[in-house]
C-alpha cells in the first residue's frame, strides 16, 4: 500500500481556477482571431507588414488554442480526480470493503 495524501480543498480551488484560466484563453483565443485584425493590417497597404501580423496571429491563435485545450483538460482531470478522492474517503468512513 503506497501512502498518498491529497488536500481535496486545494485540488479542487486548483480545478477551480484552471477552469477559470481556461475560458479566459479561450476569450483570448476568439479576439485573435478575429478577422478584423488581419483586414486591418492589409489595409495598412505592405503586404510585408501584413503577412508579418498574419504569421504572428496563426502562431499566437495556435498557442492560445493548445493552452485553452490544455487547461480545459488538466481542469476536468483534478475535478475527477478530487471527486474520486471524495468518494473514496466517503466509502471508507462509512466502513465500505
Amino acid at each position: 500500500m503506497c501512502g498518498i495524501e491529497v488536500q481535496v480543498e486545494s485540488l479542487a480551488d486548483v480545478g477551480r481556477r484552471l477552469t477559470l484560466a481556461a475560458q479566459v484563453a479561450g476569450d483570448i483565443e476568439k479576439l485573435w482571431a478575429a478577422p478584423d485584425l488581419l483586414a486591418g493590417a492589409r489595409d495598412c497597404g505592405d503586404e510585408q507588414f501584413a503577412g508579418a501580423i498574419a504569421r504572428f496571429l496563426l502562431t499566437w491563435g495556435y498557442g492560445c488554442a493548445a493552452l485553452h485545450a490544455d487547461a480545459k483538460t488538466l481542469a476536468g482531470l483534478l475535478r475527477r480526480a478530487g471527486a474520486i478522492y471524495l468518494d473514496v474517503e466517503s466509502a471508507i468512513a462509512a466502513g465500505a470493503p
